[in-house]
């Protein structure tokens, strides 16, 4: 979380009729991730974690090394670094992002290296669906981030 200080300007006037200015600053919080909003749709996709655990390992560079290879914890944080900056699932070119075939689960996977990926689905109330009946990745503006595994492929 960041603070944000914004300026308020109040004019008056003193018994003379001279015009003072004064200013006073209030903070605002914010996320440390705000949201844009344009035309009623996110312009950013929206992270979720599964776990606690699982979040702090993708927060802290330092936490993912430790619990990873050094290469993987690398590669992680340039895809999520990629997730946050993407706007749709379809955005993201690196990493050889495609649906993971698991039964009834829509999920999508995002190669990491070393034969690791990153593992996630759509996170919406009610997920937008296509015509088709199956999950809408353009339409996803939020995911949750599920597991780091090993890719048996």
């Amino acid at each position: 979380m960041y603070h944000l200080v914004a300026p308020q300007v109040q004019e008056y006037r003193t018994s003379t009729g001279s015009s003072h200015r004064s200013a006073s600053f209030s903070r605002l919080y914010c996320l440390s991730r705000p949201e844009y909003v344009h035309q009623g749709r996110n312009m950013i996709l929206q992270l979720a974690f599964h776990s606690r655990s699982l979040r702090t390992i993708c927060e802290s560079e330092a936490r993912a090394k430790r619990e990873l290879e050094p290469s993987v914890a690398d590669a992680l944080q340039h895809r999520l670094a990629d997730l946050r900056a993407a706007t749709s699932i379809k955005d993201l070119v690196v990493g050889r992002p495609r649906p993971l075939d698991d039964g009834e689960k829509q999920n999508m996977v995002v190669d990491l290296c070393d034969s690791h990926r990153l593992v996630f689905c759509a996170n919406h109330p009610k997920n937008p669906l296509a015509e088709s009946g199956k999950l809408d990745w353009q339409s996803v503006s939020r995911v949750k981030v599920l597991r780091i595994e090993k890719n048996h492929a």
